[in-house]
């Protein structure tokens, strides 16, 4: 296994575009498997998502202390909403996007029912909402992450973050003071098989009293990372799968001497 990860540490260095929508630059102490980590669940997302963007992101695996799990931040600037509604406008193809520009107001502002203002109508402070569309900045501008500007083909100012290396457009941190295992599945440690399936020895959980056996999924596992495999050392099939082999074979002879 170290082996491995000493491979993928050479054609995956530090700083590495891990898929085409994100560039990853990680947090000193970064473990190289947390990395790994990182550019698998990157590398997701260009299956889904096509736009011809990147996505600056500074990311790490390191104690944070406490209960914190993660922290994450994003870069974020002001457009007016006349722009945006225009480059959305030019960015929507699909019949879900030119459905959601169809129920966006056309113009240079747009109303919002909000309420708890200084100057709302029905009282200072009042919990009864209303619609504001007196045309101040809040009808002008909208407040965009940097990722949601570049999809619609807006350019954000370079900017950064506490905790970001150079200009980036989020951030994302684990606390490594939690055992996570890297693994994308069923949340059981990844070196085992998947469990209640009874696929071999290698199983994530035993229960009290349960027996593991060793299975042909174990030796083909073993073999294949470079053990040598004794023949005495392959599960034979059991005593009730062949007497059904023997006892299917049988009828078939049987059937063909009536015949």
């Amino acid at each position: 296994m170290k082996s491995l990860v000493a491979v993928l540490a050479l054609i995956l260095p530090a700083g590495t575009i891990a898929s085409r929508l994100f560039h990853l630059q990680y947090v000193p102490g970064t473990s190289l498997q947390a990395q790994l980590g990182f550019q698998a669940a990157a590398a997701r997302w260009p299956r889904a998502l096509k736009d011809n963007v990147t996505i600056d992101l500074t990311v790490g695996f390191n104690s944070l202390g406490g209960n914190i799990l993660g922290q994450t931040d994003s870069s974020e600037a002001f457009y007016r909403y006349s722009d945006f509604r225009s480059a959305l406008a030019a960015d929507a193809t699909s019949a879900i996007g030119q459905q959601a520009l169809a129920h966006l107001p056309t113009g240079d502002s747009f109303g919002m029912l909000i309420n708890r203002t200084a100057n709302n109508p029905n009282g200072p402070g009042s919990a009864l909402p209303y619609v504001d569309n007196n045309g101040d900045a809040n009808n002008h501008l909208l407040s965009l992450s940097n990722a949601e500007a570049k999809a619609v083909g807006l350019a954000p100012p370079p900017q950064s973050l506490d905790g970001c290396i150079g200009n980036c457009d989020g951030f994302i941190q684990f606390n490594s003071d939690f055992n996570f295992d890297f693994d994308p599945g069923d949340g059981d440690q990844a070196s085992h098989w998947r469990d209640n399936l009874h696929l071999g020895i290698m199983d994530p959980t035993v229960a009290h009293g349960e027996l593991l056996r060793l299975r042909w999924n174990d030796v083909i596992a073993l073999d294949a990372i470079g053990w040598d495999i004794a023949p005495a050392a392959i599960p034979a099939p059991g005593t009730v799968p062949l007497l059904c082999l023997a006892l299917m074979l049988l009828a078939v002879q049987q059937r063909r001497q009536i015949r």
